[in-house]
């Protein structure tokens, strides 16, 4: 294990000896103290055959304690990856490094290079459940820290998601602000090439670019359209949280309350006559 193989290969030989030496004062039934100078003359008169199956027997343990030591040093490398791993976990228990090669590939340059920023696009970018699952295995195994001055409580693991999602919000908004634009736009153009066939419906015969015009602002409200309906379609699939319904004419609430009833005595002598009829 510590590379002494010259003394292992020592050790061996001489455990094997004594093996030999060992047998040898059984066959004897003498002690083995005796054997010693016994054996050392016998293995040296010895035929090939019994030298041979002595340096068998040193090579055969010699093995035993080369693989033996490689389990050995498996086993000690496996237990310090292993401290290394339980030291390396994050507060959710999971393994930085696992998590961080699991992570799509955008999101890994964003922690590698460790710019918020690119984190925030990127997550702005994803599927929001998709993007929650992975921030919320970064958080869990320490990659992301929502607040490394307070701590991380169980509230705070959606602080960047939650960033995201108004800043996906507010990208979807500008969108549908330009897209209103361009659809406005288009119509005023639409409506003054009416208004000039109106008056004269030859007039397209007359102007070829007109026509072109005429065309080209056709085929734009086309695509507007089939641009409407995907916009349509994507506001529909956001989910509904505090910051897509929190909209105004939604903000204020109110709290229906018993009108309040005039006081015996602040009541005149008509209106207590009144009030006894009516009851």
């Amino acid at each position: 294990m510590e590379g002494k193989k010259e003394l292992m290969a020592h050790v061996a030989h001489q455990c094997i000896c004594m093996q030999y030496m060992l047998e040898l004062s059984k066959q004897l039934d003498v002690d083995p103290r005796a054997c010693v100078s016994m054996f050392f003359s016998r293995i040296q008169v010895a035929d090939l055959e019994y030298k041979k199956q002595f340096e068998d027997e040193v090579e055969s343990f010699k093995e035993r304690i080369r693989k033996r030591a490689a389990e050995k040093l498996a086993a000690a490398a496996a237990e310090v990856e292993e401290e290394e791993r339980l030291a390396r976990l994050g507060p959710g228990g999971l393994d930085p490094e696992e998590v961080i090669s699991s992570l799509p590939e955008e999101l890994q340059k964003c922690f590698e290079t460790r710019d918020v920023k690119l984190l925030q696009d990127t997550i702005a970018k994803m599927n929001p459940e998709e993007a929650k699952y992975h921030m919320k295995r970064c958080i869990d195994s320490g990659l992301w820290v929502p607040d490394a001055n307070k701590g991380a409580s169980e509230d705070e693991g959606e602080d960047i998601y939650q960033e995201a999602s108004v800043e996906r919000m507010e990208e979807a908004q500008k969108e549908k602000e330009a897209f209103e634009a361009k659809k406005k736009e288009t119509e005023k153009k639409f409506k003054e090439l009416q208004s000039k066939l109106t008056q004269d419906p030859e007039i397209v015969q007359k102007d070829p670019e007109l026509k072109q015009e005429l065309e080209r602002i056709e085929r734009e409200k086309q695509e507007l359209k089939k641009k409407e309906d995907e916009l349509q379609k994507k506001e529909r699939h956001t989910p509904w949280n505090v910051d897509t319904i929190s909209k105004p004419g939604f903000a204020k609430t109110v709290i229906n309350t018993k009108p309040s009833r005039p006081k015996e005595e602040d009541l005149t002598d008509e209106e207590r006559e009144q009030r006894m009829k009516d009851f």
